[in-house]
């Protein structure tokens, strides 16, 4: 099927309610506090699940260095981005004793859920409750393997590349691996490009989640199911669970990157948060929630 007719059909599944435009709800109490270049509060989820409370502050401690603090599960996660040198520092740790510690599925899922609360507050809002905003969309991804302590340099040989040019478009996607599942057999796993471990048509949109675990269609050559392909070289086109945004799903920022959009296909085709696969892929996007703008 030629791209055209791929486009229309993306269209008509849209039409019949098979996909909606991407939205973010959640249930639960957000309550915030601004004053000048500071925005405090907490989150208390009251979804059945039950996630727990996110208290946070975002504060700029200088003009150009912003100090964000969230405390959750017993867990403290900290991030201070100096604009003016380009330098991002990260900690997590276990509030009470300091240690070393991990970001699990039930962390990722109580900061989705806070980061859709902020969602709620729409696109314009205050530069701290956005950086926090966007810096518990990112963690909301945080692999459960990596280190949750390092730095980043924002520079032009490490830095964002934005891909607004790219929404409601068909984009190349791609991320390496070590694996032996699937296609990926070498000994050096699934090199960037290799078509394996490639989406030629990743649709770059805020078109929402499908009814599967990960949320985005992809084309098996007769229909568009919900479903994740591992690292099949017959999948090519791909949408949904707004692919390229930063951040897990769907939300009121629109803060699309190339780094972000190849972390995507990376956890969406074959691997998982919990695991090493797309540690390097997510590493790409630490600079990105700090600098990219919205679309």
């Amino acid at each position: 099927m030629n791209k055209r007719a791929m486009v229309l059909s993306v269209g008509v599944l849209l039409a019949v309610g098979c996909g909606t435009q991407g939205t973010s709800s959640t249930a639960g109490s957000l309550t915030v506090e601004e004053h000048s270049g500071v925005a405090t509060g907490y989150f208390v989820d009251s979804s059945a699940a039950d996630l727990g409370r996110v208290d946070f502050t975002s504060r700029f401690v200088d003009t150009n260095v912003l100090d964000i603090e969230m405390r959750f599960h017993g867990l403290t996660v900290t991030s201070l981005v100096d604009f003016g040198t380009g330098v991002i520092e990260y900690d997590g740790f276990a509030t009470t004793s300091g240690a070393n510690t991990q970001i699990l599925e039930e962390d990722r899922a109580l900061l989705a859920a806070f980061a859709h609360a902020l969602d709620a507050r729409g696109a314009h809002v205050s530069e701290p409750l956005q950086r926090v905003r966007s810096f518990a969309n990112t963690w909301s991804e945080f692999p459960a393997t990596l280190d949750p302590q390092g730095q980043s340099l924002i520079d032009e040989n490490r830095s964002y590349t934005m891909i607004c040019y790219a929404v409601n478009t068909y984009q190349r996607a791609t991320h390496d691996c070590w694996s032996s599942r699937g296609d990926c057999s070498s000994w050096w796993g699934c090199s960037d490009w290799n078509d394996a471990s490639t989406l030629d048509d990743a649709y770059v949109s805020m078109h929402g989640d499908g009814p599967c675990s990960d949320g985005t269609w992809f084309w098996t050559g007769s229909q568009w199911s919900c479903y994740e392909p591992d690292h099949d070289r017959n999948i090519e086109y791909a949408y949904g669970s707004c692919m390229g945004r930063c951040g897990a799903g769907c939300g009121s920022s629109t803060q699309f990157t190339i780094d972000c959009l190849y972390h995507d296909s990376c956890v969406r085709t074959g691997h998982d948060m919990a695991s090493a696969w797309c540690d390097d892929e997510f590493t790409a996007t630490v600079d990105d929630w700090a600098s990219a703008p919205n679309c």
